[in-house]
């Protein structure tokens, strides 16, 4: 049987993607909605160490991808809503997650162009670099790698 806490999540999770997906938008009440929930989860999972570790985790999440986000290579819905699953996750494990997500948006970016290409555009290098997705997406895969190997899922 699934823990608790990861049908909790993958149900924010889940929730994220299709609203990123439909608006290119991941909505604060959403995003504070899983901080919350993984707060809690791991504060009654596993009392006081549980929540120390889910607070390392959301500033571990924050801080993976805020550079990118400074540098205005992703949203700040993106950054946000990586710390609110490193609740869930703790620090080792939301990198990695962010590590994974990485590498599949570069996959989903290169396609896009690719897509793009073969459609008969033609795209400067600036366009390139500044296609846009929904994000959202490779961070529930970077997460769902990271359950997988946990066993969680």
């Amino acid at each position: 049987m699934m823990p608790i806490d990861t049908i909790i999540l993958c149900g924010l999770l889940g929730t994220a993607v299709w609203t990123d997906q439909r608006s290119h938008r991941i909505p604060n009440p959403l995003v504070l909605v899983t901080l919350f929930a993984g707060l809690a989860c791991q504060l009654f999972l596993h009392g006081i160490d549980g929540l120390v570790f889910a607070m390392l985790g959301m500033a571990s999440g924050l801080l993976i991808f805020l550079f990118p986000y400074l540098r205005g290579g992703m949203a700040a819905g993106d950054v946000k809503l990586i710390a609110a699953c490193g609740t869930f996750l703790g620090p080792f494990a939301v990198l990695l997650a962010g590590g994974i997500a990485t590498i599949v948006g570069a996959l989903i970016g290169s396609g896009l162009i690719a897509y793009q290409r073969v459609r008969g555009g033609s795209l400067t290098a600036q366009q390139m670099l500044t296609t846009r997705f929904p994000f959202a997406a490779a961070i529930a895969i970077g997460v769902a790698g990271v359950l997988i190997i946990r066993g969680a899922l």
